[in-house]
């Protein structure tokens, strides 16, 4: 799993980037390119955390409309206080 932050001032670049594991830095890693071939579609990794939830919110009506994000995160955490 990469943070937005290390991966922002890659953004555009057109060269590979290699990701490798700071416990094995011998193990050659990933390599994530611009335009590779597919691999056999084999699913290749997987991140688990226990008592998280991802959710995506997007739409075009969100657009410009003050207050959006506050309201999102305040639904969300709304039956998390409840249940404590």
């Amino acid at each position: 799993m990469l943070h937005p932050k290390t991966v922002l001032p890659r953004a555009g670049a057109r060269d590979p980037l290699r990701i490798k594991n700071t416990f094995n830095p011998q193990h050659p890693g990933s390599l994530v390119v611009t335009n590779g071939e597919r691999s056999s579609g084999e699913l290749r990794g997987v991140t688990s955390v226990d008592k998280q939830s991802l959710v995506t919110i997007a739409g075009r009506g969100m657009l410009g409309v003050p207050g959006i994000a506050a309201r999102a995160f305040a639904a969300v955490a709304a039956p998390a206080r409840a249940s404590r």
